[in-house]
């Protein structure tokens, strides 16, 4: 069963377990605006695409914890997959 993880610019967390993966619509709506994938081991993050170019705040507890090597904006959504 797949898990997701909500973390915002600020590193506060939501999880959501189970049920049916997020559409577009709730994934843009989640990183408020259009999406890019990155994916990563077991992990799948989804981001604004144009998050550092539109003045978003860094998410650092989403950059650490993904462990990308690369800065990440704005809400992040993860899933992890067993």
């Amino acid at each position: 069963m797949d898990k997701y993880l909500i973390i915002t610019e600020e590193g506060d967390m939501q999880i959501r377990r189970g049920g049916e993966a997020p559409d577009l619509e709730e994934l843009q709506s989640i990183v408020q605006g259009n999406i890019d994938i990155i994916n990563h081991d077991r992990w799948k993050i989804w981001v604004n695409e144009e998050g550092a170019i539109n003045g978003m705040k860094p998410n650092p507890v989403a950059s650490a914890f993904c462990r990308t090597n690369q800065t990440l904006y704005g809400p992040v959504l993860i899933r992890y997959s067993p």
